[in-house]
């Protein structure tokens, strides 16, 4: 029977690498009968391998019903040109990790739609959703807001995460859940935890393939780098604080505004930990009841906790006045210094990376990001 794997997320829980690589092995799955599609639309706050997201694009509400009938026509357009890829290949492949959230808030109806489509075409689905640890989740979040300067989110203290962080995504994973299991059935959601230790050969590529019927072999080819590194200890900090300054992630060149990513993946010396052990123990157990839920209905078994408990020797808590801050202030501050003087002796791309306006660089972000998906799909 043809089969729709709708991947949903969550968000950091490796779906970056999870869809270059499905884009990057296209011919591998086609040979196996899994077919990555490629939607020649770039929509805003997704890249373009997030081939799932023309489902959460249009909101639509509990009844199903779309918000603008132009949102809706385009989701039918986009959803008959899956349905005509099942009459040459069986199984189909769409992630996006905003689905998770989305459906729980802003499109709960798109269960209702989907589900409709899919049965009157005959077509069977199975969602798959990666579930993180709910600390190891949010600060995970926390650092890419941050790294990217993306929304308010981008400039919080790790002390008011927690309280505001409830209007950017859910940390009850069994309510997510159930939403998808209301139209589909538990037994159609996979359910696989982000943790290297469960992981199907220790990675979780390997271990996504074993979700959609496959195996790692020689005709997939792993990445070589980290398609999304983190920024790590005082030099989250640091861009935190940088990204209080007005209009400076707007003026500054690409290149200086990840510095501190830069500095991070290299320079880093010590671990700490953002919580300390009793503001961790207080933190994980308001969803005790609901993780064990997801244990209980999602994976049958109900005698084991849903994720491994924080580790006994728990690094220190971070500080501000830690013995390294000083030292990572100079270092960042001195390799910005550098990085200018070096784009000052460029002209061209100076005078490249200093463009301003808004649609200029929406406009050739998103043709690079078509050209490099045509060239990955050809």
């Amino acid at each position: 029977m043809a089969t729709l794997y709708l991947h949903i997320g969550m968000h950091k829980t490796g779906t970056t690498a999870i869809q270059r690589f499905c884009a990057e092995n296209r011919k591998a799955l086609l040979k196996r009968g899994y077919c990555y599609p490629l939607i020649l639309r770039k929509y805003k706050g997704a890249e373009i391998l997030q081939n799932g997201h023309f489902l959460i694009a249009s909101e639509q509400d509990k009844e199903g019903k779309f918000r603008s009938l132009e949102g809706e026509k385009e989701w039918r357009r986009r959803m008959a040109y899956i349905v005509r890829l099942f009459q040459r290949y069986p199984n189909i492949i769409l992630s996006d990790e905003s689905i998770s959230i989305a459906a729980k808030r802003r499109c709960p109806g798109i269960w209702m739609n989907l589900k409709e489509q899919l049965d009157c075409h005959k077509i069977n689905i199975k969602i798959i959703i990666y579930l993180r640890r709910q600390d190891q989740y949010l600060f995970s979040l926390w650092t890419q807001r941050v790294k990217t300067c993306n929304l308010a989110a981008s400039r919080l203290t790790w002390s008011d995460v927690p309280e505001n962080y409830a209007k950017y995504t859910e940390l009850n994973y069994y309510t997510i859940l159930e939403g998808a299991a209301v139209c589909f059935g538990r037994e159609n959601i996979i359910v696989r935890i982000y943790d290297r230790a469960r992981f199907t050969g220790g990675d979780v590529l390997p271990d996504f393939l074993e979700v959609i019927g496959l195996s790692m072999d020689n005709d997939f080819v792993l990445p070589k780098t980290d398609y999304n590194p983190s920024l790590r200890g005082n030099f989250l900090e640091i861009q935190r604080i940088l990204n209080l300054v007005p209009d400076l992630a707007s003026s500054l060149p690409s290149a200086i505004r990840k510095l501190a990513l830069t500095c991070s993946c290299t320079e880093q010396k010590w671990s700490c930990s953002i919580f300390s052990r009793e503001e961790l123990e207080i933190f994980l157990q308001q969803y005790e009841q609901s993780n064990q839920a997801v244990a209980r209905d999602y994976l049958g078994d109900e005698n084991q906790p849903l994720f491994f408990p924080p580790e006994e020797d728990l690094p220190q808590k971070w500080k501000p006045d830690n013995p390294y801050m000083y030292e990572d202030i100079i270092r960042y501050f001195g390799q910005a210094m550098m990085l200018q003087q070096k784009m000052l002796g460029q002209p061209w791309l100076w005078r490249f990376l200093k463009m301003k306006t808004e649609r200029s660089r929406y406009l050739i972000k998103g043709g690079y990001k078509i050209i490099l998906a045509y060239i990955l799909y050809h």
